[in-house]
């Protein structure tokens, strides 16, 4: 118990040290490469695909280190379910697959020795055969619960999900449910029947 305590504390005091500096590395790198495409010439930026080399930049600065990262300060505090914002589901600078592996893997290895499990949840999202898809990844990778927004991937899709993958813990998150329906009833009793075993109920 207290071992557990001081490793959160240290980890804690870790992460205000290092925070500052690796904040103003990120920001020093992000001023050069800037800088530095500036003075490129025009031939550059008319025949070579700039926009996915600015991508590729903001993706390395940010995205996937900064999720992991957190998801481990997170597992070591002790939460009982980290879940990916509904908004990751689709972006670029973290990849459904690169949040997968690299989240799952820092819940593995903070929760070593621990007597009890974090669960990570990570936002699926698109076509039912992509979400078939999402869900197997994660499966292969330890994971054992997704978020899903039943109201934007739709209820039939949500339904066949449950009834295909018993095994997976599904989290509803209510995205686009709208506000003209008692929470207790959408979130407590829909949701629940359209086959979430639980929901996020919103502030």
């Amino acid at each position: 118990g207290v071992v557990r305590i001081l490793m959160i504390i240290f980890t804690q005091i870790r992460e205000s040290i290092f925070a500052p500096v690796s904040m103003h590395a990120a920001r020093r790198t992000a001023i050069l490469t800037f800088e530095h495409m500036h003075r490129l010439s025009l031939r550059f930026h008319l025949e070579r695909k700039t926009g996915g080399l600015t991508r590729v930049l903001e993706r390395g600065r940010s995205g996937v280190e900064d999720l992991a990262r957190m998801t481990r300060v997170f597992c070591e505090a002790g939460l009982d379910v980290i879940k990916d914002d509904h908004g990751w589901a689709a972006d670029a600078r973290a990849s459904f697959s690169e949040r997968v592996v690299a989240c799952q893997r820092e819940i593995d290895t903070a929760g070593r020795g621990r007597s009890t499990r974090t669960l990570y949840a990570p936002a699926i999202s698109g076509s039912l055969d992509a979400m078939r898809e999402q869900i197997r990844f994660a499966q292969a990778h330890g994971v054992t619960m997704v978020l899903v927004a039943p109201m934007v991937a739709g209820v039939s899709n949500f339904h066949a999900l449950r009834r295909e993958f018993p095994e997976i813990v599904f989290l509803a998150h209510p995205a686009l449910a709208g506000n003209q329906m008692a929470p207790a009833a959408l979130l407590g009793t829909l949701f629940r029947l359209f086959g979430a075993d639980a929901s996020i109920f919103p502030n």
